[in-house]
């Protein structure tokens, strides 16, 4: 038997499609709610969605069609001193570090995560899932869907940083003896970090 999983990056918000660093409570947009409601999912009665802890994450599983499990490891990259705020904000107030994180994106922000940790908080939940036999539906942001696919078929994080994972975008993938990476699909929204 395989596991199968489907890690769907959250709908689209106010912050996803202005460009920023997006707070925890951020719920969808009304489009960003609508796509996702668009968006129902063929599921199986072994199918188990997850969701990370954040407002957009939890409203788009329950769209997508499931009562999701709230998952602390699927919880959005920790933006520190920018979550919430806008590029155009970080950009006034400092324009060199915005420029850094542009260029380096695995540092993190300023008392924030970097990528590495939010790699290695997705392992032990990939690793409890892998032998699950089942499908699986995970829903988070952009930047844990790229810690997964990192984490899971041992992705170079340079590489994974420079994948465009829009909102409802889907990354599949399955395990038997080890994850594969199946596909990845465009998402029905806009506005990815």
């Amino acid at each position: 038997m395989t596991t199968r999983l489907s890690v769907v990056c959250a709908g689209a918000t106010a912050m996803s499609r202005i460009g920023g660093f997006a707070a925890p409570s951020e719920p969808l947009d009304a489009a960003g709610a609508a796509a996702a409601a668009r968006m129902r999912w063929p599921r199986t009665a072994a199918s188990v969605v997850m969701a990370g802890p954040g407002e957009a994450a939890r409203q788009t599983a329950r769209a997508i069609g499931g009562d999701p499990h709230v998952v602390p490891a699927l919880a959005d990259m920790d933006w520190g001193a920018w979550s919430g705020a806008t590029f155009a904000t970080v950009q006034a107030v400092a324009p060199e570090r915005l420029m850094a994180w542009m260029g380096a994106p695995a540092g993190g922000a300023p008392g924030g995560e970097d990528f590495a940790a939010v790699v290695a908080r997705v392992v032990p939940w990939l690793d409890a899932i892998a032998h699950g036999e089942r499908a699986v539906i995970a829903v988070t942001q952009a930047m844990v869907v790229r810690a997964i696919l990192t984490a899971a078929i041992a992705l170079p994080p340079e590489v994974a940083l420079r994948i465009d994972i829009a909102p409802l975008a889907t990354a599949s993938l399955s395990f038997h003896r080890g994850w594969r990476w199946q596909e990845l699909r465009r998402g029905g929204g806009s506005g990815d970090r």
